[in-house]
């Protein structure tokens, strides 16, 4: 196996988005972003089905690299947090689309990190009295760490975040529902001018933070999103103007202490349109396709609906997990009736037999992310008929 500096694309990439992943964004300045903003200049232009390969920043964004142990306080400049690679201009998308990200691979670095510390996330943060970090080294598929002596964990490589800009309109509709948030007393990231990159003025003065899921995705760290998956989201924007990143190399469902095994990568992917015009049914939140089994994990192809905690008319619900299963269920319901040819209670029916629940995230404030899961041998393996004839 080649080193991770050493790695090449296949023949047939398209393209190749070189960075320099052992620098942080401020440093190199050759492209990316650790904002949301749909003013931002794409950085590549992509026809769908081409192959494209991308290098990927760790989520610390440089901060910790390497195999030498690291200081997880002064390792923690939550500003820099996530490096996105992006944006990606995909021609012919248009708002009102579905784009269609299909994962094509994900080869991580051969060193990542995780870290616990007071105050830093997670459903538990208040017990967590001492900061620790952790590294970890991947060798023949598994993670390890002198730090945990005897622990050999499976490496699962996903992509953590992974989304579309905003329109201006909606863009500006997050920002004033975030705010209500902490207006209330609830708690997440908002806009900084301190290292926000790029560093023109609308992305400085309200660029939307990286840390939270929202409904054009984003932060999701939902660990289904590996090689073999596609992810589907509404375009918003022409072009829809994809960034990803945050890359780990094994995680836990919910990420329950706030980081993974982060680390950087090398992805391959393609992009594909779903026009407007053919569709039997766009969903609210992004949906989540797994082609393949995944061992351990999934039996087949599988059909995953997400649901955040967003209240009928777009206000948040703080970190309400039921709210985020009911609407996860609703996309999955939703999904039998348009696209299966279901009636409502055929559907609901169904999904109370089959359909799993799981709570993909719940650390990145201010709604969790909860995945209803639908192996699709249920109904013969067939992801269903998302376009009308013709």
């Amino acid at each position: 196996m080649d080193s991770f500096n050493d790695w090449r694309p296949p023949a047939a990439t398209e393209q190749w988005i070189r960075l320099d992943t052992e620098k942080s964004l401020h440093t190199a300045r050759d492209g990316g972003h650790n904002r949301w903003h749909p003013d931002i200049t794409p950085l590549a232009h992509v026809a769908p089905g081409e192959l494209i390969a991308l290098d990927v920043r760790d989520a610390s964004d440089a901060q910790v690299l390497g195999p030498g142990e690291f200081d997880v306080e002064a390792s923690t400049n939550l500003d820099l947090i996530h490096p996105l690679t992006g944006p990606i201009y995909v021609d012919g998308a248009e708002i009102g689309d579905l784009l269609e990200v299909e994962i094509v691979d994900i080869v991580p670095d051969e060193w990542g990190w995780s870290s616990i510390f007071p105050g830093g996330g997670g459903v538990m943060q208040h017990h967590v009295l001492t900061p620790f970090g952790f590294k970890w080294h991947l060798e023949n598929g598994f993670a390890t760490s002198s730090q945990l002596p005897g622990a050999s964990i499976p490496a699962h490589p996903f992509i953590g975040v992974l989304g579309v800009a905003p329109s201006a309109e909606r863009h500006a509709a997050m920002l004033a529902r975030e705010r209500q948030v902490v207006a209330d007393g609830g708690e997440t990231p908002q806009p900084s001018h301190r290292f926000a990159y790029p560093d023109s003025e609308n992305v400085v003065n309200s660029g939307l933070r990286t840390n939270p899921a929202r409904e054009t995705g984003g932060n999701f760290d939902t660990k289904d999103l590996t090689a073999g998956t596609r992810f589907i989201v509404p375009v918003d924007v022409p072009g829809a103007l994809l960034s990803l990143g945050d890359v780990h190399m094994a995680q836990g469902d919910g990420e329950s202490f706030g980081t993974a095994i982060e680390t950087r990568a090398k992805i391959l992917l393609r992009c594909h349109v779903m026009k407007a015009k053919s569709l039997r049914w766009t969903p609210r939140f992004p949906v989540i396709k797994i082609d393949k089994p995944v061992p351990g994990r999934h039996r087949g192809p599988t059909l995953m609906t997400t649901g955040l905690a967003y209240n009928d008319d777009d206000r948040i619900s703080f970190q309400n997990v039921t709210l985020a299963t009911q609407n996860a269920l609703t996309q999955m319901v939703e999904y039998l009736v348009h696209v299966h040819d279901m009636s409502r209670a055929e559907a609901l029916g169904l999904s109370s037999l089959v359909v799993d629940i799981r709570v993909s995230v719940i650390v990145n404030p201010p709604t969790p992310v909860v995945s209803a899961v639908l192996p699709l041998d249920v109904l013969g393996g067939l992801a269903g008929n998302w376009t009308l004839p013709g």
